[in-house]
């Protein structure tokens, strides 16, 4: 039987759909192939690095929403991991975890070359361990939990600031971190 011109196509048959390319998270732009001449990815603001996922992911919202681009992380091997794929300025990492504690992170991450400033978190620092964390020199400062959010914010600001990381004229200059080493 002929076809009516006014009848409708037909359908092309089905074919699978074709797998979506794997995507970088939101949050993080993919890395540039090796000698691919294409620009590295954009630092990131913050790195966080805390095993206690609750307390990682609350201070990644907290300065997510005052504009910087954080990643949070729950471990030191992570932490490379993350570190190899996009450069923090700042890497602010709990003391207290149960591989590698923050002041040994900071040592490994400091002798890789990473360059970035660190800020060490903790709720246990006594007073020997806090002088043995503000001695080390690629600390910027300590950061006592609990914290007031705004202090997380004006303290991350601070030392990002000082590093050369944001606009020094968004800080309160008469502020730093509180345990500022």
């Amino acid at each position: 039987m002929p076809s009516d011109p006014q009848d409708p196509p037909a359908d092309p048959p089905a074919e699978p759909p074709a797998e979506p390319p794997a995507e970088p998270p939101a949050d993080r732009p993919a890395a540039a192939p090796a000698g691919s001449g294409a620009p590295a990815p954009e630092p990131l603001d913050v790195l966080v690095v805390d095993d206690e996922p609750a307390v990682a992911g609350l201070v990644r919202t907290v300065l997510a929403r005052d504009g910087l681009s954080v990643e949070a992380v729950h471990g030191a091997e992570e932490a490379l991991a993350a570190l190899r794929a996009r450069p923090p300025r700042v890497v602010l990492t709990d003391y207290t975890m149960p591989e590698v504690n923050g002041l040994e992170l900071v040592r490994r991450l400091d002798a890789e070359g990473v360059g970035a400033a660190y800020l060490i978190m903790s709720a246990y620092l006594e007073p020997p361990v806090a002088a043995e964390v503000c001695a080390e020199p690629a600390v910027a400062g300590v950061l006592a939990k609990p914290f007031q959010l705004k202090e997380l914010v004006r303290d991350v600001r601070a030392v990002l600031a000082a590093a050369g990381g944001a606009d020094p004229a968004s800080q309160d200059p008469s502020t730093g971190p509180d345990g500022g080493c």
